[in-house]
């Protein structure tokens, strides 16, 4: 499985999440991943990059080259955020609070860096619907907000490691992150 993949168990747990629904796969890139879920069942998929994306050639994907500001943020049914840039992106979190379902994927061990701290602190704000870890890619499927925050000491390894990751001085190693975690 190479970088920013599905494995077949992750496939499954998103499958389960975008089956008929609108998915909005923010920062889509090459639209890999756009086609997938798309193949996976959903309804229609809007890939926004602000780079020039390829043609696909699945009508239920629809690509918007711009930044996050072109996205209309009245409600995101899943918004999929997959290997987010590492600088905070205020428009992204907005975006993110419409969405119904956020599918994050990526890693913060092994000397990378997916996302920024306070992304994953407003993933606090949301209950984990599905924990998938995995050395090359985490998948984590979050769902309704919640009252109450979780503690950072309830943080999965993926979400703890990503919030304290800024301030360590060496690249976490996947087993360290899950294996006390999980």
């Amino acid at each position: 499985m190479s970088y920013g993949r599905l494995s077949p168990e992750q496939a499954d747990a998103v499958k389960a999440h975008v089956e008929g629904k609108v998915v909005h796969d923010l920062g889509a890139g090459l639209c890999e991943l756009a086609v997938e879920i798309a193949r996976l069942g959903a309804k229609k998929v809007i890939a926004v990059d602000k780079e020039p994306m390829p043609i696909v050639d699945d009508p239920r994907v629809e690509r918007r080259q711009g930044y996050f500001g072109c996205v209309a943020a009245d409600v995101i049914d899943v918004a999929f955020v997959s290997w987010p840039q590492n600088q905070e992106s205020i428009v992204l979190l907005r975006l993110l609070e419409y969405a119904e379902s956020v599918v994050y994927l990526g890693s913060n061990t092994g000397g990378n860096a997916c996302g920024w701290p306070g992304l994953f602190e407003s993933f606090l704000h949301r209950r984990v619907a599905v924990y998938v870890p995995e050395r090359p890619n985490t998948l984590i499927i979050y769902r309704e907000r919640l009252k109450k925050p979780r503690k950072l000491e309830d943080a999965k390894g993926e979400e703890y490691t990503a919030i304290t990751l800024w301030s360590q001085a060496r690249p976490v190693r996947y087993e360290e992150a899950e294996d006390t975690r999980g």
